[in-house]
């Protein structure tokens, strides 16, 4: 059985993203709301690294706290968004290399497109948060993907 080297985690700054955003409300009202994320929606760190025995590569988010995860439904075949059972936050993706018939170099340029196909798929069975925390791990994956998609290169 061949073991999987898991690489290790990319600090994410929280403050980074988590910005205000402003409601209007309406022409009518004279009101803006400030809306915060809670510190339960955004990961503070992320990782990639290839699964041999899977053959997938696996991006993960670590949160201040930990749940069971469960595989999305939706989305494109060759990704597939992995979220939380209780809350519904994104804790990683599970990509199908063999499928995408990815090399290290044209993994991160295929991937990012199919991750925010699964992302998509995800918002749009997602109360308010939990968009939030998918324009998060989305944000996290642009940000962060030279890093993270860098663990293809040894495999």
């Amino acid at each position: 059985m061949t073991e999987t080297k898991r690489g290790g985690w990319i600090r994410v700054d929280p403050h980074d993203y988590d910005q205000p955003h402003e409601i209007g409300m309406g022409d009518m009202a004279d009101v803006e709301v400030n809306i915060f994320i809670s510190p339960f929606e955004i990961p503070r760190g992320v990782r990639g690294y290839y699964d041999q025995a899977r053959r997938r590569f696996v991006i993960e988010f670590k949160y201040i706290t930990r749940e069971p995860s469960e595989v999305s439904a939706g989305g494109p075949p060759e990704v597939k968004a992995v979220v939380g059972k209780k809350t519904g936050r994104i804790l990683g993706f599970e990509i199908d290399v063999d499928r995408l018939q990815a090399t290290s170099v044209s993994l991160r340029l295929g991937a990012i497109d199919q991750i925010d196909q699964a992302l998509e798929a995800v918002r749009s069975r997602s109360s308010l948060p939990r968009r939030e925390n998918s324009r998060i791990a989305s944000k996290v994956l642009h940000d962060r993907s030279e890093e993270l998609f860098s663990a293809m290169a040894s495999t």
